[in-house]
């Protein structure tokens, strides 16, 4: 199954790409931070929020006929301090597990700190340090649709203390191209817990790959856009490698990231944009030998106020070259800019986790806002 979705997406893929030519800016890349006032200091708030429906409809494991019911918060207040410094907070309100055995109706939600960084801009340059989740592959916040960033969501490298920067060079008709390097560590300050539903603090005796205490883990990237002769496209390649603790892992964890995402208007009225991603893992948590995989293709097609969008997700986690735990998820939704900043998604999904298939229907109401 998994290999006709793919391919019907890399078709779906090869077609807009046939007939590129205008660049969607995608609202996720908004350059959060900057502000259009003349005096400083002055506050901005940017908001996303959504309200979330789940319901499984069938299932051969524990969850046929779950509900969850559920908000995800993110409101995120920028301190301008003057044209080139920013100090950013991020506050999130949502599920501390990614899905629940049981109904669940708003319960399990933690309040935390998602964001703190102090941000410095001037030209082609940024720095930056603070906590965050470190730049890390893109599926995961860009993959399309009600459950296109699922499965992604489960490796990103959460709550770390972070310093970094980026350059863009502008080549001009060979396109911008952002380099970036940053070192981190775990976050082991009060800030790694929540309030209202608590998921614990995390303490250096811990372990973990990251926690060592030290700015010893470390990442490369390399972004780029506006490239003429591949108008549309944007690529994304990152790496990083997160020491050893010495606690409870053996070697230190390698990890690789490539996407693409591809933004092409096919007619006047129909717009669409292609995502396709491959992360790798290596020596996972530190593991010796275990290696985990991560695919996602997507397709969005927008006319107007109106937008449907196709994913693909596999996680394939193996010890050794032997298969010890495969995911994978298929979905199909469909969705209405309903105006004012607020959309609703309606979409279903096929999981399967290790041969245990269900089948999913949500509904979601995101809300997009921003002021000054």
């Amino acid at each position: 199954m998994k290999k006709l979705f793919l391919f019907t997406l890399l078709s779906l893929a090869s077609f807009s790409t046939a007939f590129a030519d205008t660049y969607i800016e995608n609202p996720k890349n908004a350059n959060y931070g900057q502000s259009s006032a003349t005096s400083y200091p002055n506050l901005t708030v940017n908001f996303w929020g959504q309200l979330q429906h789940d319901y499984v409809v069938s299932s051969e494991g524990i969850r046929d006929k779950a509900n969850d019911l559920y908000w995800t918060l993110f409101p995120t207040f920028n301190l301008n301090l003057s044209p080139k410094w920013t100090f950013q907070t991020t506050i999130a309100l949502e599920p501390n597990s990614f899905q629940s055995p049981d109904d669940r109706w708003f319960d399990d939600h933690g309040l935390y700190v998602d964001r703190m960084l102090l941000q410095y801009r001037d030209g082609p340059l940024y720095l930056y340090g603070g906590f965050m989740v470190p730049k890390f592959a893109v599926a995961w916040e860009r993959a399309p649709g009600v459950f296109g960033v699922d499965i992604a969501e489960y490796y990103p490298m959460y709550d770390r203390l972070i310093i970094g920067g980026e350059f863009e060079n502008d080549m001009g008709k060979a396109g911008k191209h952002v380099w970036g390097a940053y070192t981190f560590v775990a976050d082991t300050t009060i800030f790694s817990n929540s309030t209202l539903q608590e998921r614990g603090r995390l303490h250096q005796s811990d372990g973990g790959v990251s926690n060592t205490g030290d700015l010893e883990s470390y990442a490369f990237t390399l972004e780029g856009r506006d490239i003429d002769a591949l108008p549309g496209l944007e690529y994304f390649a990152h790496y990083a490698r997160q020491t050893a603790s010495g606690i409870n892992d053996q070697s230190d964890e390698s990890r690789y990231a490539f996407a693409v995402i591809h933004s092409a208007k096919l007619t006047e009225e129909i717009l669409a944009e292609t995502l396709l991603e491959y992360v790798r893992i290596d020596d996972a948590d530190g593991i010796e030998a275990q290696r985990r995989e991560f695919t996602t293709a997507g397709l969005k097609l927008m006319r107007g106020e109106w937008n449907t969008a196709v994913a693909y997700n596999n996680f394939d986690e193996s010890q050794g070259g032997i298969t010890a735990y495969e995911e994978d998820a298929f979905q199909i939704s469909f969705g209405k800019d309903l105006g004012g900043g607020l959309s609703a998604d309606l979409g279903w999904k096929l999981h399967d986790q290790n041969g245990i298939e269900e089948h999913v229907i949500g509904l979601v109401f995101t809300y997009l806002k921003d002021f000054e």
